[in-house]
């Protein structure tokens, strides 16, 4: 069965422009706690891209009748060559709704030092996107209209963050490090900020609740494999300075014993003067542990069909699912899919199409 993609320029209301229908390649990624992209390429002497291909429209791709990639062109551009016009180019790239977090800078309400608050983490996220950028900003200017903010969920434990003219992004991304998963989920016209304690399914083998996804070539339903042990970045000691200045300043001191023993004492110094709880700064000198811990990867480029399949060894963005291989010994590694890297290129009325994912050690 072949697989249909459309890809939609819109309006900055969602009002439909055109739909690329010449395109000659599609690349595209979703991620779970970053900003994803799409980058299309089509005939320059497409009437279509000549009236609609510009910045700031808006991009939708469906797959198979599901919205797989929402966001706006951000860059636009063309190639020649000698033999031009034979294989020019012209290129959209656009970035996925997580931009607005990367386009928002912390602001404390007046007569605040710090945007501080004290909620289960994963709806102390949504507080700051709401906020921040969503409806709840109180300067008009900074609210993206399109933007809406999910029901708060109460998954995951209890804590305090706060911020100072900091990027939301970046913060997002730090207090949600190895805690909650988020996403701007796309929409017929909009996004919707959404967070969950695993996005997806626990798929590994032996998990006795979902359906299994293993990737072996065993099951010959993978292209290729590969396995990486990589300590270059490994850090196992962590001093995290807190609050106060010179000999008054508070430093907590956390460490993973056993990567000592395996990997030699390396250290890491944390700034994290916004802090003045001890029990605050060990949880984030352990989070900066947990950043720069040894890295164990086995990747796989499984066969496409597999992506969001209604049978078999499926898997989806924030499943968690096991590579294995017997070949020269027995690897077996057990990874939540972060990131889906997805390149489709026409092939007569049908498309090819590779689906990557990236796996973090879960």
């Amino acid at each position: 069965m072949s697989t249909l993609y459309q890809i939609k320029l819109l309006n900055d209301a969602y009002a439909e422009l055109c739909e690329l229908d010449a395109w000659q390649g599609l690349h595209f990624t979703q991620v779970l706690s970053a900003v994803g992209y799409a980058e299309i390429k089509i005939s320059p002497g497409d009437a279509k891209i000549i009236a609609y291909g510009d910045t700031m429209r808006r991009i939708a791709i469906w797959r198979d009748g599901l919205q797989v990639f929402g966001g706006i062109v951000l860059r636009v551009g063309w190639q020649t060559g000698q033999t031009a016009p034979v294989g020019d180019v012209y290129s959209l790239y656009a970035l996925d709704h997580a931009a607005y977090a990367a386009w928002r800078i912390i602001v404390p309400a007046a007569g605040q030092e710090y945007d501080s608050r004290t909620d289960h983490l994963d709806d102390a996220l949504k507080a700051w996107v709401y906020n921040q950028g969503g409806a709840g900003t109180t300067v008009a200017a900074r609210k993206f209209s399109d933007l809406t903010v999910a029901a708060d969920a109460h998954a995951v434990t209890s804590t305090t963050i706060k911020a100072r003219y900091e990027n939301l992004l970046t913060c997002l991304q730090k207090y949600a490090a190895g805690a909650v998963d988020w996403r701007f989920v796309p929409g017929a016209a909009g996004c919707t900020f959404t967070t969950a304690a695993l996005w997806g399914k626990d798929r590994t083998i032996g998990n006795g609740v979902n359906l299994e996804c293993v990737l072996t070539t065993d099951r010959e339903n993978v292209l290729s494999m590969t396995w990486t042990k990589d300590v270059l970045s490994h850090r196992n000691y962590v001093y995290a300075g807190g609050s106060g200045e010179g000999i008054n300043r508070t430093i907590v001191e956390r460490s993973t014993a056993g990567d000592i023993t395996a990997y030699k004492r390396r250290e890491q110094f944390i700034d994290a003067r916004q802090l003045t709880v001890t029990a605050d700064l060990n949880t984030r000198g352990d989070a900066a542990l947990n950043d720069a811990k040894a890295i164990i990867t086995m990747d796989a480029l499984p066969r496409p069909e597999l992506w969001q399949a209604t049978s078999g060894a499926t898997f989806d963005l924030g499943d968690k699912i096991t590579v294995q291989s017997k070949r020269y010994t027995t690897f077996s590694f057990n990874g939540k899919v972060i990131a889906l890297d997805v390149t489709v290129t026409p092939a007569g009325t049908n498309v090819n199409e590779a689906v990557k994912p990236t796996l973090e050690a879960c």
